[in-house]
């Protein structure tokens, strides 16, 4: 029995360590897969809050983007519109959200984005620009079209194709792409210019010259005479077409002062009021406040003119109302980046409005063009394309707003200045020479013989060399015995310039007069600054140069009192 005790305790005993290893393996089971649990739950806890995350950061991005993003599902109908989107075409979200697409492109793109989108939702393509070939276009909710560049990508959702659209309105960078191609023709054209005018200004400085002084020896009254005026006038007409090419090209310099703009504006009214036809109406409102701008009078005067030359060739068929508007305004940082010519602050905008026929648009961008008219049988092509010159020149801009049948507007920015007006100068007459010797250096040799000609007839006495060298030669061996020195400043073998600076070394007192067609390296400025004391553009005017040479001489006088 007490055997039989004893195992049974034996029995037990191994049972209940059997008991106790059972219960701590199951609880320690129990722990790990609590364990387990707790890692799955923070695991979905951070994948949730991950996800949270993400779609924070897509809603975000997606919703202070500037440019359009937008959602479609394979019916082409809008899931996502984002502020960007709302910005660019004027809707609302709630407006377009499950509409067709098609709400956004204007009717003629429609078939092609259809096809497009299709292609690409059966390539294996996950994104690619839709503008690829060609820009895309876009309809706003008042009805505009705007240029964009666009991109297309997909994905899928529970089995479902999405696309996601980014697009971004180009209509700035298109327009100051125009304003580049623009100043790029200009520059084009301007290098053209220059190339010409200095060959092209001496040959018609020599025919006007010599005219004029054939004018001084026969009566104008004779047949010679008056044939002589028609080429004299015909000469004034030449030089004037030079200094316009010269002007949009920005190559030609103008003396600029202070001009109030309300007298500009009504002096071209009373001389276009007679001439427009009983079927234009002439309308105005100019501002009262006197509004000045740093500029050539003549020049204002000719932009004015000529944009209302073309108003009324515009409603010459079926009349209408030319409508002039002057004003102060304010230029804004915006608007002056658009316009890279413009600074922001205060300026004056003149505005020529018609009610003619209007531009097309697909002509609209040329109308600045040098040559480009759209006057059959009238037009040079030269007149807008002067104006964008004369007011770029200025440190101005110049808008234009047409539709086919709803007229054109121009509108003309110009710095505002706080200067006074000059007065204009009376014109003194021709003084003749007291036997001053004139030093001339031309290696136009027509061009010598006309200065040296027209000196001599008023007294002076001229010497005049076409060979740089042998000009400074002859100047070394007798430095002060020359009164006065008019030379060109583009020369073989030695420039102008050079010769003035080494004249100036020998006599720094020397009164010089430095002229040119064209020159890339010499500017009024840049002549001032190396003591020369005029600087005249070719075509030369007599009297304008005789003038010049006269006040240059009595200034010497006065000095050596």
């Amino acid at each position: 029995m007490p055997f039989l005790g004893a195992a049974a305790a034996l029995i037990i005993g191994v049972a209940l360590a059997c008991a106790v290893a059972y219960t701590w393996h199951l609880r320690a089971a129990l722990s790990n897969q609590a364990n387990e649990l707790a890692q799955e739950r923070d695991g979905r806890r951070k994948i949730e809050d991950d996800l949270h995350l993400s779609r924070t950061y897509f809603t975000n991005i997606v919703g202070i983007s500037e440019d359009a993003i937008l959602s479609i599902d394979s019916k082409q109908e809008i899931c996502l519109f984002n502020q960007g989107a709302e910005k660019i075409f004027g809707y609302r979200a709630r407006e377009v959200l499950g509409r067709p697409l098609d709400v956004l492109i204007p009717q003629r793109f429609t078939e092609h984005h259809h096809r497009h989108v299709e292609g690409f939702a059966a390539s294996p393509d996950f994104l690619r620009p839709m503008n690829e070939r060609g820009t895309v276009f876009g309809l706003r909710k008042d009805g505009t079209e705007f240029p964009a560049e666009a991109s297309i990508s997909k994905f899928e959702v529970r089995g479902e194709r999405v696309l996601i659209v980014r697009l971004r309105d180009i209509t700035d960078r298109r327009h100051l792409e125009s304003q580049i191609r623009q100043a790029q023709k200009m520059e084009a054209i301007g290098t053209l210019a220059g190339g010409i005018a200095h060959d092209f200004n001496n040959i018609l400085g020599a025919m006007i010259g010599h005219a004029e002084l054939a004018a001084d020896s026969i009566s104008l009254a004779s047949p010679a005479g008056q044939h002589l005026r028609e080429v004299l006038s015909a000469g004034d007409r030449a030089r004037g077409l030079v200094r316009q090419i010269l002007t949009f090209s920005r190559q030609s310099e103008h003396e600029r002062r202070p001009v109030v703009v309300q007298d500009v504006v009504r002096e071209v009214m009373q001389l276009i009021r007679a001439s427009l036809p009983s079927t234009i109406e002439l309308r105005h409102q100019i501002e009262p406040e006197r509004l000045t701008v740093l500029a050539d009078a003549t020049q204002i005067h000719q932009v004015l003119m000529n944009l209302c030359a073309n108003a009324e060739y515009a409603m010459r068929e079926g009349g209408g109302v030319l409508d002039i508007h002057l004003r102060a305004v304010e230029v804004d940082a915006d608007f002056a980046a658009v316009h890279p010519s413009l600074r922001p602050g205060p300026h004056v905008r003149l505005t020529v409005r018609d009610t003619g026929r209007g531009i097309d648009p697909s002509i609209r961008e040329r109308v600045f063009d040098p040559f480009f008219t759209t006057k059959l049988g009238e037009g040079t092509g030269m007149g807008l394309a002067v104006i964008h010159g004369i007011v770029t020149a200025h440190g101005g801009a110049i808008t234009l707003e047409s539709a086919p049948g709803r007229g054109a507007r121009f509108d003309v920015y110009l710095a505002r200045s706080d200067g006074d007006e000059m007065p204009i100068a009376p014109v003194e007459d021709l003084a003749r020479g007291q036997q001053e010797r004139i030093l001339i250096v031309d290696d136009e040799p027509s061009l010598a013989r006309l200065w040296s000609a027209t000196f001599d007839n008023l007294g002076y006495q001229a010497i005049a060399y076409t060979n740089a060298r042998e000009a400074l030669e002859a100047f070394r061996q007798a430095p002060n015995s020359f009164d006065l020195v008019l030379t060109d400043q583009t020369m073989p073998h030695l420039t102008g310039e050079v010769l003035v600076r080494e004249f100036l070394r020998l006599r720094p007192d020397l009164p010089i007069i430095l002229s040119t067609g064209f020159s890339h390296t010499m500017t009024e400025a840049q002549a001032k600054a190396l003591g020369v004391r005029a600087f005249l553009m070719k075509p030369l005017s007599r009297r304008d140069l005789c003038l010049t040479v006269q006040r240059l001489l009595a200034e010497k006088s006065a000095r050596s009192l």
